[in-house]
């Protein structure tokens, strides 16, 4: 079953990603610097605010849905979405509020108040999309629903925006599409996993958002806040560092920004597939000591992927290179160090679940919020002159220690911190390319495809030793 359900989101993630390439292409070339500025802040006002609209619920369903019956699991879904759009004004009225402080007056944005209900809107349905994602892990259907996501959010998706661009239709029309693609995808899910429509509006209608909401709260509080500072600290990053430069770095910046964004939760699919088991061993306090070092060095071979493909693209950048003039000069080392960047979270993503779930919240995101706030001054403190994504590098290389060194006090035998030497040498590869230490791509790639081959079979001898699957 675990086997089939990774096989499928790999699948369906890597075909998505090479989707996701082509929106990005189309995008970039049919829209102006400044349109695709607009679209990029867009974008991460919309990624960072969704962590917020969750409320906590994503955690919830994280931790404690696959210990639930089924129709406590789809009534308690019913009542977190209803509550989530409730907060439908409160993200229309924080954009009046930036506008308020002319934070988009050098856009020039043209009917912005209907920009605001787009990404108000996309702000609910992305929230309700995360939670219900987090659902379909519990009741175990990733397979069926891998499938169903990648028609709607990366293949459709992709024709409807390439027949918009062509005939010059604005970002607004993109961001509606993406609005009702999402719907629909949300919608389906629903539907198909209550008894009838009647039912599910009659559940809806009949359920109370002030009545045994916000269950578990000190540890949902918790793990909600510190997934906020994980996947926020890139965009909040780039939000302040807009204002200070110039709207071809911020094109760029935003290339960047959406390429992490959308690579880092396929780098950590794995690891997003085990949550129910993680969550069961904990209850039942089984050691997984080994299936988490597994994960760790599979995730860490993906990553490697990652890397040897951003390093072709490097290497084949003459071809395409007329399509980004506009951006800036160090253009294409960037879109390396953001591919290598967003595989970073795959490293720590095993381990940091099970301490989660095994209420060592608290701890990590003391220490979290440590790494989040300083490294935030310090970009304050240079007004914008940083490079972001280093910035963000370091980040995520703090959270990776974090985890490790709770992990390690937990004193659980036969624990690795990682075991992968295609990865050291991806990261060796990213730091030699993106400071132009050594640049003979051809003998980078072909070292990293023959670690990559040699690990690929070493990991298929021993799969079935650490995970046990069917």
């Amino acid at each position: 079953m675990l086997k089939k359900a990774i096989f499928t989101r790999y699948a369906t993630s890597s075909l998505g990603i090479f989707f996701t390439v082509l929106s990005i292409f189309f995008v970039t070339f049919y829209l102006d610097v400044n349109e695709f500025a607009v679209w990029g802040i867009a974008n991460s006002l919309i990624y960072f605010l969704t962590q917020i609209g969750q409320l906590t619920y994503v955690q919830y369903v994280e931790k404690y849905f696959p210990n639930l019956e089924h129709n406590e699991m789809f009534s308690k879904l019913i009542k977190f979405i209803k509550t989530v759009i409730f907060f439908l004004p409160v993200w229309f009225l924080i954009l009046i509020c930036l506008n308020y402080f002319n934070y988009f007056e050098k856009y020039k944005i043209e009917n912005i108040e209907i920009l605001f209900l787009l990404i108000s809107l996309s702000i609910f349905i992305e929230s309700t999309n995360e939670i219900v994602s987090k659902y379909i892990l519990s009741i175990e259907k990733t397979t069926k629903y891998d499938q169903i996501d990648f028609t709607f959010n990366k293949l459709f998706k992709l024709i409807i925006f390439l027949i918009l661009l062509v005939n010059n239709f604005s970002i607004y029309h993109l961001l509606f599409t993406n609005l009702i693609i999402k719907c629909l995808y949300v919608l389906t899910v629903i539907f198909q996993n209550g008894q009838n429509f009647k039912s599910i509006i009659s559940e809806f209608v009949k359920t109370k958002v002030f009545k045994d909401n916000f269950l578990s709260l000190s540890y949902s509080s918790s793990a909600f806040l510190i997934k906020t500072l994980h996947v926020s600290f890139l965009n909040i990053v780039f939000l302040m560092f807009t204002p200070f430069v110039s709207s071809n770095e911020v094109a760029t910046y935003s290339l960047c920004i959406f390429i992490v964004n959308n690579l880092r939760p396929v780098s950590s699919s794995i690891s997003a597939l085990l949550i129910p088991r993680i969550s069961r061993n904990i209850q039942l306090k089984n050691k997984d000591t080994k299936l988490l070092n597994f994960v760790t060095n599979l995730s860490a071979m993906v990553g490697s992927l990652f890397v040897l493909a951003s390093m072709v693209l490097f290497f084949l950048r003459d071809l395409y290179t007329l399509y980004f003039d506009d951006y800036l000069d160090n253009f294409y080392f960037l879109i390396v160090l953001s591919i290598y960047a967003s595989t970073i979270n795959s490293l720590y993503a095993p381990k940091f679940f099970h301490i989660k779930f095994s209420n060592e919240e608290g701890k990590i995101l003391i220490l979290t919020l440590i790494n989040y706030f300083c490294l935030l001054t310090l970009n304050a403190y240079f007004e914008g002159s940083l490079n972001i994504i280093l910035i963000y590098i370091i980040f995520e290389l703090v959270n990776f220690l974090i985890v490790q060194v709770l992990y390690y006090l937990r004193k659980y035998e036969g624990n690795k911190i990682i075991n992968s030497p295609p990865y050291i040498f991806a990261t060796i590869s990213t730091t030699l390319i993106y400071f132009e230490i050594y640049l003979n791509i051809p003998l980078l790639i072909l070292i990293l495809l023959l670690t990559l081959l040699k690990e690929i079979v070493d990991i298929s001898k021993d799969y079935k030793n650490y995970m046990d699957i069917n």
